[in-house]
């Protein structure tokens, strides 16, 4: 398996990797100046983490005032993003995917969906596209 496995990618992307005792991770200032004990982190919602409401709300927001979608290199297995996918294509919007392999919404009937290499096929649609 590749739970416990030390320098082997999981299915979830991460990789194990052996780690000194001397490691120290980053303590958040914010907290810190509070006397509060967090962990500084980068802006992003890391997998099996909650979004944030506000995040949440203003994703909702855009996907409602958007005419589409275009979902990049996702297969939409995160329940948050799955459920901006579905809000899209519940709402009769335009849905295109560009992926290698399966995603949670293959079997909509509304969806455009291609599978091949992101970079090149990202660069083969800007070179085509006329500003």
């Amino acid at each position: 398996t590749f739970e416990g496995t030390p320098g082997l990618q999981r299915p979830d992307g991460d990789i194990e990797v052996e780690v000194e005792e001397r490691f120290q991770v980053p303590v958040c200032p914010k907290c810190d100046a509070r006397n509060e004990v967090g962990m500084l982190k980068p802006d992003v919602t890391f997998f099996g983490d909650n979004v944030p409401p506000w995040r949440h709300e203003m994703a909702t927001s855009l996907v409602k005032s958007s005419d589409g979608m275009l979902i990049v290199g996702s297969s939409l297995m995160v329940f948050s993003a799955f459920r901006l996918a579905k809000l899209a294509l519940d709402s009769g919007k335009g849905v295109a995917v560009l992926n290698m392999g399966e995603t949670r919404i293959d079997d909509h009937d509304n969806l455009l969906k291609y599978e091949g290499p992101i970079g090149e096929t990202m660069q083969r649609l800007q070179r085509s596209m006329i500003f």
